[in-house]
């Protein structure tokens, strides 16, 4: 099975299980990896791989320290990023996991599930909660 990390050196990213058990191949990507999911020359790269899922855990994570003009831009960095994940994924028909857990924010109940009310507490709380609607 062929899987696209997308934000391979982020800390989620870096946390992954890599481990090649059962035939796993594993494409990371990351703008520090020298390949940017926004590029074009990337699209090609994960379209020739051919993988079978995308795990999205890219973003600008840095919301916080962004003046307001800038929250802007890296409110819609992070869509950008989603939408061409997704636009990926549809071109190669894999499937795609996009992760984030900061839409929920501070969480009512343990252990936060897919029911919790979103609360995002947070600039980049936020653009992960709008990244979330785009892929559904």
């Amino acid at each position: 099975m062929k899987i696209v990390i997308v934000g391979s050196n982020g800390f989620l990213g870096r946390n992954f299980d890599y481990s090649n058990q059962r035939g796993f191949e594993y494409l990371k990507v990351s703008r520090s990896r020298g390949l940017d999911i926004t590029n074009d020359q990337t699209k090609s790269i994960i379209l020739d791989f051919s993988p079978d899922i995308i795990v999205n855990f890219a973003a600008q994570v840095g919301v916080l320290s962004f003046q307001n003009s800038d929250a802007n831009s890296a409110l819609s960095l992070n869509n950008d990023i989603t939408m061409h994940v997704c636009e990926i994924a549809r071109d190669c028909e894999a499937s795609l996991v996009h992760v984030s857990s900061y839409v929920y924010g501070p969480p009512t109940y343990l252990p936060v599930d897919e029911n919790h009310a979103t609360r995002p507490n947070s600039l980049y709380a936020l653009s992960k909660l709008t990244s979330d609607s785009i892929d559904r």
